[in-house]
């Protein structure tokens, strides 16, 4: 049966610096994927897609928190 999982990615803004406009957090996404393909033993996984929560964008946080969404079986 599949399902939907979630999972956060938090990067530093000076490594990242783009925000949604990075291309680095797609490789991120890649990594995570295959990684947790590995840790849980999926059968089938793939990536739906991510956000950026909104409130990475206070100028006082200094890391960028991606959500993504799988669909596993």
């Amino acid at each position: 049966m599949k399902s939907i999982i979630t999972y956060t990615i938090s990067v530093e803004k000076d490594a990242y610096g783009h925000g949604e406009d990075s291309t680095n957090i797609k490789s991120l996404i890649r990594n995570l994927q295959e990684d947790l393909r590995k840790e849980h033993s999926y059968h089938y996984i793939e990536y739906l897609d991510h956000k950026i929560e909104d409130y990475s964008f206070h100028p006082e946080y200094d890391h960028y928190d991606y959500t993504v969404y799988f669909e596993v079986e």
